[in-house]
C-alpha cells in the first residue's frame, strides 16, 4: 500500500465523521465499548488459561521421577505402567 492509497482511506474516513451524525457517533461508540469489553473479556480467559498450562508445566518439571527413588516402581506395580506420575503428581497435591 502506498502513501497515496493511505492517504484516500484516512480521507474517506475522515469524510464519514463530518459527515455523520449524533446518532450514528454514539452507535460507533457504543459498539466500540461493547466490542472492548468483549475482548478485555477474551484477554481475561486466555490470561487465566496461560496462568493453568504454566502451573501444569511446572508440575511436569519438577514431578518427574528421581532415577533411583524408592517409591519409582510402587505405583506402577499397584496401578500398572505409567502410573508413577500420577501418583508422584498426588502426593504432591497432599
Amino acid at each position: 500500500m502506498d502513501v497515496e492509497q493511505v492517504a484516500a482511506i484516512v480521507g474517506d474516513k475522515v469524510a464519514l465523521l463530518v459527515d455523520s451524525d449524533e446518532s450514528a457517533i454514539e452507535h460507533a461508540e457504543v459498539t466500540f465499548a461493547e466490542r472492548n469489553t468483549q475482548l478485555t473479556l477474551e484477554i481475561d480467559a486466555l490470561k487465566e488459561k496461560l496462568t493453568t498450562l504454566e502451573i501444569v508445566a511446572g508440575c511436569l518439571q519438577y514431578l518427574a521421577p528421581a532415577p533411583g527413588n524408592p517409591l519409582d516402581g510402587f505405583a506402577d506395580a499397584i496401578c500398572g505402567p505409567g502410573a508413577s506420575f500420577l501418583f508422584y503428581f498426588v502426593v504432591m497435591l497432599l
